[in-house]
C-alpha cells in the first residue's frame, strides 16, 4: 500500500461541542497516545513514505505536548498540517507555524454569529476571526474548513467570499452522519446538488483530489465528480476518497482506512506501522448500485454514508 497521507487524532478532547463532530469530542479525558508512541508514529510515516503529516483531534491546541511534536515532525521530509478550530492560537503557534511552514486548516461553519453557536455551541466566533486576521497577517498558509449542512447552507458562499477575500483556501466538505452527526443535519438533496453545481460554474471549485495553484476552493464530496462530468463543466479523472493512500490514527492508536467507519487493522501501540504499510491488501467495500454505474471510474459514492444503507446505494446519490 503506497501510504501518501497521515492523519492523526492527537486528542479526542475539545473545548466546542460542534453537533457535525465524526468523533463526538468533548471535555472529558480519553486514552491518548504518549509523547514516545507519538514520535515512533511521526518517524514510521516517514519511513513508510508518507508525504504529509496532519495534527487533527478534537482540538490539537489542547495537547501540551502538541508543539514538542510537530518540532520532531520537523526533523522528516513531511508537510506538517494541523486543523483546529482556531479558537486556541497563541503567538507561540503562529511563530511555529510560521517558521516550521505548517499548513493551518481552521474550521469556520459560518460567519453568521447564531448559526455559529448554534453549530459549535459556543459564541467563539469573534476569536477566530481575530486569529484568521493573524495568520492572515503573518502569511501563514490557510485554509478554511467548512461541512455543508441544512443549517448553513444558504451562508457558506459568505465564507468562500471572506477566504477569498483574505488569500485563504476553502474547503466544501461533506458531512457525515457519524459521531454526533445524523442524517438530519443533511440538506435536502437537490438543494445540495444545486449548491454544488454552483460552485462549480461560478468558483470553478475542483475536487479535492484534482487542485491545482489557481484553485482556491476544493469539495470534498465523492459524487461531486459524477455532478460536474454530467453538466460538462470539466472532466475529473480521480475518484475522490483517502481508502488507498491514507492511514487514520485514532486517538487511542487504533489504525483505520477511513476515519467515519469503526473498523481497524491494527493499533501503532503494538503493531509495526512501516509492516503494516507494507503487507495490507486493500479489499474496499462493494456498493452494489455503483457496481455497474457507467461513472464508477471517478467516484464510486462515499462508503461511509453507504454503510447505513447496508451498501446498497450511497444516501446521497442522484444518480437513477
Amino acid at each position: 500500500m503506497d501510504v501518501v497521507h497521515i492523519a492523526w487524532n492527537i486528542t479526542r478532547r475539545c473545548n466546542l461541542n460542534c453537533i457535525h463532530c465524526y468523533l463526538a469530542s468533548g471535555k472529558s479525558s480519553f486514552e491518548e497516545l504518549s509523547s514516545e508512541t507519538a514520535k515512533n508514529l511521526i518517524k514510521s510515516a516517514y519511513e513508510i513514505g508518507a508525504k504529509s503529516f496532519l495534527f487533527t483531534g478534537g482540538e490539537p491546541l489542547l495537547r501540551s505536548d502538541l508543539f514538542d511534536l510537530i518540532k520532531f515532525a520537523a526533523n522528516f521530509d513531511l508537510k506538517i498540517l494541523i486543523a483546529t478550530n482556531g479558537t486556541l492560537l497563541s503567538e507561540k503557534f503562529y511563530e511555529i507555524a510560521k517558521s516550521l511552514n505548517i499548513g493551518i486548516s481552521v474550521n469556520l461553519p459560518s460567519l453568521d454569529k447564531n448559526i455559529y453557536k448554534t453549530i459549535t455551541g459556543f459564541d467563539k466566533l469573534d476569536v477566530v476571526l481575530k486569529n484568521l486576521e493573524k495568520l492572515r497577517k503573518l502569511n501563514i498558509q490557510t485554509s478554511i474548513g467548512v461541512v455543508v449542512m441544512k443549517l448553513n447552507l444558504t451562508k457558506i458562499e459568505d465564507v468562500i467570499l471572506f477566504s477569498k477575500d483574505n488569500n485563504f483556501f476553502c474547503d466544501i466538505l461533506c458531512l457525515i452522519p457519524v459521531g454526533r452527526a445524523d442524517f438530519s443535519l443533511l440538506p435536502e438533496k437537490k438543494e445540495y446538488i444545486r449548491f454544488l453545481e454552483y460552485l462549480a460554474i461560478k468558483y470553478n471549485a475542483r475536487s479535492m483530489a484534482e487542485i491545482n495553484s489557481s484553485t482556491f476552493l476544493s469539495i470534498y464530496e465523492p459524487l461531486y465528480n459524477v455532478l460536474v462530468k454530467e453538466k460538462n463543466i470539466y472532466s475529473p479523472k480521480k475518484k475522490l476518497c483517502s481508502f488507498g493512500d491514507t492511514f487514520h490514527i485514532d486517538y487511542d492508536g487504533k489504525i483505520k482506512l477511513c476515519p467515519f467507519i469503526n473498523i481497524s487493522f491494527g493499533d501503532v501501540k503494538k503493531d509495526d506501522l512501516v509492516k503494516l504499510a507494507k503487507n495490507l491488501k486493500i479489499n474496499l467495500p462493494k456498493i452494489k448500485k455503483c457496481e455497474n454505474c457507467k461513472y464508477n471510474d471517478i467516484c464510486y459514492g462515499c462508503f461511509a454514508r453507504a454503510q447505513f444503507a447496508n451498501f446498497e446505494y450511497d444516501p446521497i446519490c442522484f444518480i437513477n
